[in-house]
């Protein structure tokens, strides 16, 4: 069913987007946008933890400390516990993509009982292996998952640590602070969407966000400069 501005999430609830973005409070305060083409469900909601299982596509999250996140899949589970972050799981057939970033937080990432790398003589991600992912990169898996056996076996050199680019940096600050922004305020206009969508909260169109302001406080005062 669709989903409105202000609902509320339950344990066991999946969200599906299709065309479009939704943001998500969770957490006491903490903020998930949820991009476009993306399948996530929701569970162990509490006020200082939440369990997120990413089945594909896309989400950016901003946690404050004193609130948890973990991020799971058939891969692996990303644990955050603070700072900007992104999970993106790309599948295509049987071959997926995992990447986990860390912008600015502090983020780890352990093995499922399903990532099966014994193909590899060495390898960065292992079954109940858990690794840090350091502040401003990102570790990138790749292979193929076999439903029927449910298992994920890694790709030749199927998993690296790699810098975030400048580019998806800078898309990943301007979105978080995009998030907060609109979280804090909501949109001028109600965003639409089409029925069959699943929305919460609701991202605004261009036009839309041209008509948040925010407005900061300003004071004429004496200084040493004599500026003000």
């Amino acid at each position: 069913m669709a989903v409105d501005a202000g609902d509320v999430l339950q344990d066991g609830d999946v969200i599906k987007t299709y065309g479009s973005t939704l943001i998500v409070s969770i957490c006491d305060g903490a903020l998930i946008t949820v991009y476009p083409g993306t399948e996530l469900v929701v569970s162990g909601l509490g006020t200082s933890m939440a369990n997120l299982t990413l089945r594909s596509g896309e989400i950016l999250g901003d946690s404050m400390a004193g609130c948890g996140i973990s991020v799971s899949n058939v891969v692996g589970t990303a644990n955050i516990s603070n700072g900007v972050y992104g999970v993106v799981l790309s599948p295509s057939g049987n071959g997926w993509t995992l990447q986990v970033r860390n912008l600015d937080g502090t983020v780890t990432f352990t093995g499922a009982d399903s990532l099966d790398s014994s193909s590899m003589a060495i390898s960065l991600v292992e079954a109940g292996k858990t690794i840090d992912v350091p502040v401003g990169e990102e570790v990138i898996i790749r292979g193929i998952y076999d439903s029927g056996m449910d298992v994920f076996a890694l790709s030749t050199g199927g998993a690296a640590m790699a810098m975030i680019s400048d580019e998806t940096v800078g898309e990943m600050r301007n979105d978080a602070i995009e998030m907060s922004a609109i979280a804090s305020t909501g949109p001028m206009t109600e965003p639409t969407a089409p029925p069959e969508e699943t929305v919460q909260g609701g991202k605004p169109s261009d036009e839309e966000l041209e008509q948040i302001v925010v407005e900061i406080p300003w004071e004429e005062v004496e200084t040493a400069s004599g500026k003000g």
